[in-house]
């Protein structure tokens, strides 16, 4: 790098990139996303799961162009790895409500505030929210004004808040529904590993949202923007953690879910009785032929050779 490309570098990244490290977190989210095309092929995947897999390659997809923007700096170039890196974990939180909203309904059971419905619409609102805003944030600091820039870190934060919050509650929910005896995930070892998936990605997310929140709430001064280790120990090793359960046919969604399909279907309780008694269906039982028996009939004989039967 010439000495102005190094000044241009520092001035959008607050450091020198590393170009192994970024190269690695690429290799790996390419190796993550095909892996979970195989998984998903093998364990009956739900069409949500190729969400993920297009997640990890974005991912990828960001951590490469991070390589090119340190070489060839740029607003541009910085920014688009920026978005990659900054957007995609709402897409993959948005695939752990999808889960736990399928999972109540097939429970068949809808308790206060923890309705399939209720559930599926609230978190996809909010996650489509903080996208919508961590993302027009992202577009404000494509400005070459300073105060305009200032103004999308901050509508940032605002976006990274609300996904936090919105993570927070749904680890509650997810709480509530194992606690509960009568959501039947507890008492399965199917649900048993959906939880603990749950329980560990939604958490790992969090933590990631909490550093992002902490990165553009410090300052471009601040220590955790003015070194890289920070950005790959808590955004990439959580995602890519992440994709562990993801990938491992013991935690996969889709083979979990069908097989929770299955299981609520078969002890289903039977449909309810007839309110009919039984005297009552043998009565309206339609009457069966039987063949006349050779003496329920006579024959007469009278004269003329007319015969009345």
């Amino acid at each position: 790098m010439t000495n102005v490309t190094i000044s241009t570098t520092v001035k959008y990244f607050g450091y020198i990139p590393e170009d192994g490290a970024a190269w690695a977190a690429m290799s790996l989210f390419i190796v993550l996303g095909l892996l979970l095309c195989w998984t998903n092929w093998k364990n009956q995947p739900c069409k949500f799961m190729i969400v993920l897999v297009l997640c990890a390659w974005f991912e990828a997809a960001g951590y490469g162009i991070r390589v090119l923007a340190a070489h060839s700096p740029s607003l541009i170039t910085f920014i688009w790895p920026t978005l990659f890196i900054l957007l995609v974990p709402n897409a993959i939180a948005l695939v752990n409500y999808i889960v736990l909203g399928r999972a109540l309904a097939f429970s068949g059971l809808n308790v206060g505030c923890l309705r399939p419905n209720w559930i599926a619409r609230t978190f996809f609102i909010s996650d489509v929210l903080s996208f919508s805003v961590q993302g027009f944030g992202g577009g404000l600091l494509t400005s070459s004004d300073n105060a305009t820039i200032q103004t999308g870190e901050k509508v940032i934060l605002v976006g990274l808040a609300i996904q936090s919050a919105t993570l927070f509650l749904f680890l509650f929910c997810v709480y509530n529904v194992h606690a509960r005896p009568q959501y039947l995930l507890k008492e399965e070892k199917d649900g048993q590993r959906l939880v603990m998936a749950l329980y560990i990605t939604t958490l790992l997310l969090f933590i990631r949202s909490i550093y992002r929140a902490v990165e553009y709430g410090t300052g471009k001064d601040a220590y955790i923007q003015t070194h890289e280790w920070p950005a790959y120990a808590f955004d990439t090793i959580p995602i890519s953690s992440c994709y562990f359960f993801y990938i491992l046919p013991t935690y996969h969604y889709g083979r979990c879910l069908n097989d929770l399909k299955k299981l609520f279907a078969s002890t289903a309780p039977p449909p309810p009785s007839s309110p009919l008694s039984s005297d009552a269906q043998v009565m309206l039982q339609p009457p069966q032929n039987s063949k006349p028996s050779s003496n329920s009939t006579k024959t007469i004989q009278l004269p003329g050779s007319v015969n009345y039967v």
